[in-house]
This record gives structure tokens, C-alpha cells and sequence, in this order.
């Protein structure tokens, strides 16, 4: 299969969709971890037992969030068009 040329449409979407799974990552499992963190003060404090439910809801939150940071941006992307071509 033939690599598209350099500067192409395919490099600035693949650009955009890496992008924006890495926004969706990050800002999903940082809402997920400091959620696991406050429940895990609230519940009487930091212990070491706490660490392992916030470690695996931090991992489940970047999943959860790089795969929908796409699905957004895209989003975001076709409500940009529609509003500039709007007269």
C-alpha cells in the first residue's frame, strides 16, 4: 500500500486523531483519577490498599477517554465547517 504523499489530507487527519486521542486520554484518566483520589480521602485517607482501586480507575479512564477523544474532535471538527459556511 502506497504511503500518502507528505503534507497531505490523510497526514493532517491521522495528525488531528492522534491528537485528539491523546487530549481524551489524559484529561479522561486525570477526571478518573482525581475521583478515585477524592473517594479515597472522603473514605478516611490515602493507605496503600487505596492504590490499586485509583491506579485501575485511571487505566480504565484513559482507555475510556482515548477512545472517545476521536469521536469529539471529529465532532468538533464538522460543527466548525458547518458554522464557516454558514453566510
Amino acid at each position: 500500500m502506497n504511503a500518502p504523499p507528505q503534507g497531505s489530507e490523510g497526514d493532517v487527519q491521522e495528525a488531528a486523531t492522534l491528537r485528539w486521542t491523546i487530549v481524551g486520554a489524559v484529561s479522561a484518566g486525570g477526571l478518573f483519577a482525581a475521583m478515585s483520589i477524592y473517594r479515597s480521602v472522603a473514605s478516611g485517607g490515602l493507605e496503600l490498599a487505596h492504590l490499586n482501586p485509583i491506579a485501575v480507575m485511571t487505566v480504565i479512564g484513559a482507555t475510556v477517554g482515548g477512545l472517545i477523544g476521536p469521536m469529539v474532535g471529529m465532532a468538533r471538527a464538522r460543527i466548525r465547517e458547518r458554522r464557516a459556511k454558514k453566510p
